[in-house]
């Protein structure tokens, strides 16, 4: 039986569908990775603090995103957070539609006084799908997955939907537009995360109604949510905008992300 021997160093995967973003590490400050060539797959960040942070109120969120495999920075498809993470032994999962570009980038945000998070592990699972192609109950053709899972569905963004995403930087009490409407369409919220940096109540709206309830926060707090096209979490009146209103004049940041339709 013949041997292979390696003339130079290689790179030795234990796990193709595991990939390192923390692995026992200290984080000290806020960062980045963006990983290439995951192919058509569904990912999940798996995210385990293990001992207690210090400083004074600490908090760290994790946020996936798909994007150009060029640039490695220009959003292409959809993106999604983790929860705020305050505490120790917080395990959270965060989830990404499944992914078009094959390129995805996994940053964390450390907010807080000498903010110090020891002990994190947080790994990148992919996993694998079978793209194939279908016809829908008009007779056109579309991308189709089947996931891991035996199910059935139109792969995102190919079924001719354009996922978009607005970020959220706003500090002025009352109203303020985060994304303009557009005649006789509705916008179709599919993610958002929203964290405020003092106390503050918050809610998105269009011109007459509320979308969602009253969000409380104090200082540092936030909140997000996801799902996955074709599904929303809530959308627009025809032609109205997306507002995300104020109680109070307090700086609050995050993001959605959307379609039109």
């Amino acid at each position: 039986m013949p041997s292979i021997f390696l003339a130079a160093p290689a790179a030795v995967f234990l796990d193709a569908h595991a990939q390192t973003v923390h692995n026992n590490t200290q984080i000290t400050s806020s960062g980045e990775m963006v990983f290439l060539g995951l192919g058509v797959r569904n990912l999940v960040l798996v995210i385990n603090i293990k001992n207690a942070p210090t400083g004074t109120n600490p908090t760290l969120q994790y946020f996936l995103q798909e994007v150009d495999p060029g640039d490695k920075t220009t959003l292409v498809g959809v993106q999604t957070s983790s929860q705020i993470l305050t505490s120790s032994g917080t395990q959270a999962l965060v989830s990404i539609p499944l992914a078009l570009t094959g390129a995805v980038r996994v940053s964390w945000l450390l907010s807080g006084s000498s903010p110090r998070f020891t002990g994190v592990y947080a790994t990148l699972v992919t996993r694998n799908t079978s793209p194939s192609t279908g016809l829908d109950s008009a007779g056109i053709e579309r991308s189709v997955i089947t996931t891991d899972t035996g199910i059935l569905k139109v792969h995102p963004d190919l079924d001719g939907t354009v996922l978009l995403s607005a970020p959220i930087t706003i500090s002025a009490s009352g109203d303020t537009t985060v994304v303009a409407g557009s005649s006789g369409q509705k916008i179709k919220v599919m993610a958002y995360s929203v964290q405020s940096q003092g106390t503050v109540d918050v809610k998105f709206k269009d011109n007459a109604t509320d979308l969602t309830g009253v969000f409380r926060f104090n200082a540092r707090e936030g909140t997000g949510l996801s799902t996955s096209h074709p599904s929303f979490l809530f959308s627009t009146a025809v032609g109205a905008p997306l507002i995300l209103n104020l109680s109070a004049s307090v700086a609050v940041q995050g993001f959605i992300t959307y379609w039109i339709e």
